[in-house]
């Protein structure tokens, strides 16, 4: 399941976690559902059959989504003590070292996502929390917001990505912050500005996504291109254009569409492909949410 010589910090966790269900968890079965590209978070989907597991130590700051509705017999949660129905949608935050004993009565069918290390420092720096942050586990998080997101994130994982790796890299990292700035005790605002881009990162930045307007641009590259973290570089190029990197991509990949649509005869097929997206069906739907008209259409007029 998982392959390849350079696992990344996120992908060891999340075999570490699969590993543990399979020894505790009867009939277990898991999908890695990563983007080929991303080393940052780690997704998967698992289902596992009615049971019960003791004194598990978690390995990795993790956040897990129920697919369905889940009924717990009995379960101490880092020794919190739960018994009822876990809902179809809620969101457990499960931090690094947590013990978690459970005794399901119904079979778990859930999406959990694993950060790297470095990611999840980064968030509680940037948190305002103070100088030493403390992380706790919950079984369940109240906050449709971080919800949402996470709704959006596995849709996006078991569509294959339809948005690009970019993109659910780029919600992964608003979920992580989302659940760190909601999950630490005494939380005050930050005081980090938003800052902006030097011209020289902002051209460096923007010729790279020009180059590269056909393929998928990952957000850790054009972090990496301006000398910042992911968490840094988001906030400074929101600040310089007024959208995130993600959005100005897509802004790019349709304006290009739109003159290759009118100055040209390629085929839409073509002009998909030229413009980074891997299917017509894809691309119809972001460029009719743009010009209001299909590829076809636009061509006609």
């Amino acid at each position: 399941m998982f392959d390849g010589e350079m696992e990344s910090a996120a992908q060891r966790s999340g075999k570490q976690i699969d590993e543990l269900l399979a020894c505790i968890a009867p009939d277990h079965e898991s999908r890695d559902l990563t983007p080929k590209s991303v080393q940052k978070f780690h997704i998967m989907a698992v289902r596992a059959g009615v049971g019960r597991h003791d004194g598990l130590l978690w390995p990795a700051f993790s956040l897990v989504r129920q697919a369905s509705a889940l009924r717990v017999a009995s379960s101490r949660f880092d020794g919190a003590a739960f018994e009822g129905v876990l809902e179809a949608g809620s969101i457990s935050i499960i931090a690094p070292g947590a013990c978690i004993e459970s005794d399901w009565l119904s079979r778990p069918q859930a999406h959990y996502i694993h950060f790297a290390d470095d990611d999840v420092e980064e968030a509680l720096a940037r948190s305002g929390s103070g100088r030493t942050p403390q992380l706790r586990s919950e079984l369940s998080v109240d906050d449709s917001v971080l919800r949402g997101m996470f709704s959006n994130l596995v849709l996006e994982a078991e569509q294959g990505w339809r948005n690009g790796e970019m993109f659910g890299e780029w919600l992964a990292m608003a979920i992580l912050e989302r659940a760190v700035q909601a999950n630490v005790r005494e939380s005050q605002p930050s005081s980090d500005g938003t800052g902006k881009l030097t011209a020289r990162q902002l051209a460096r930045v923007l010729g790279m996504i020009e180059a590269r307007i056909d393929q998928d641009v990952s957000l850790t590259e054009l972090a990496n291109a301006a000398g910042l973290s992911r968490y840094h570089f988001a906030r400074c190029f929101r600040g310089s254009l007024g959208v995130s990197p993600v959005q100005h991509v897509i802004n790019r990949r349709l304006e290009r569409a739109s003159k290759l649509l009118t100055a040209s005869r390629l085929p839409v097929i073509e002009v998909a492909l030229a413009c980074g997206y891997d299917n017509t069906s894809n691309f119809a739907r972001a460029f009719k949410q743009r010009y209001g008209v299909t590829p076809t259409q636009y061509a006609r007029q």
